[in-house]
């Protein structure tokens, strides 16, 4: 990866064209990530594959789920896991929220964000079942988007080929496809638009 990406998030994202969706799904494999270095407490890299639901107009505004690699500052070790991650009204972060400890095995797995019983909070779903609510986040509704982002050294960085195909709910509760608005993809990350699904890597 490119110098750019050193001590600061890299991203390779497509962004979806509505901004009002009110949950994302996305099934996507679990592939090798490699954040590179010696991740520690004081250089705590990481490297995901995800997705997000954020308000466009408020950047602190937002629920993400996917697949992480990184450092663990409980078990002071690096782990592989499924995780989720919002900030609240108050504008605090939840921190890493692991979900299930998993290996790269490339099998397929479904994550889902979906709205929560009360106003601002969230349900989040892995394989079809409910494994958290979130608080009150201040929104109910954003824009879907799908990729990785990394917070790197600068040796031997790496994610393998993740193919993220991604839906969204309307206001309706109807599940669709949507198309790209944009995307983010910086120096050392690749990114591919196949329409129904993002397609990104890191060599």
């Amino acid at each position: 990866m490119s110098q750019d990406c050193v001590q600061s998030h890299c991203y390779s994202v497509r962004f979806g064209s509505p901004t009002t969706a009110t949950g994302v799904l996305m099934n996507t494999h679990r592939n090798f990530l490699t954040p590179g270095g010696t991740p520690s407490p004081t250089t705590p890299w990481f490297f995901t594959s995800e997705m997000w639901l954020a308000q466009p107009s408020q950047a602190n505004y937002w629920v993400e789920m996917g697949i992480v690699e990184g450092w663990h500052m409980n078990l002071n070790t690096t782990v592989y896991a499924d995780f989720a991650w919002w900030r609240n009204t108050a504008g605090a972060d939840s921190g890493w929220m692991y979900l299930r400890y998993n290996i790269p095995d490339g099998t397929t797995h479904y994550y889902q964000v979906s709205r929560g019983p009360a106003w601002g909070t969230w349900l989040i779903m892995l394989d079809s079942n409910v494994v958290l609510t979130t608080g009150n986040t201040g929104f109910w509704t954003g824009q879907p988007q799908v990729g990785g982002e990394c917070y790197c050294s600068s040796t031997n960085e790496h994610a393998d080929t993740f193919d993220m195909y991604t839906k969204y709910v309307d206001s309706s509760g109807t599940v669709r496809n949507y198309s790209a608005a944009g995307y983010s993809v910086h120096a050392g990350m690749n990114g591919v638009d196949h329409g129904t699904y993002w397609s990104w890597n890191a060599p």
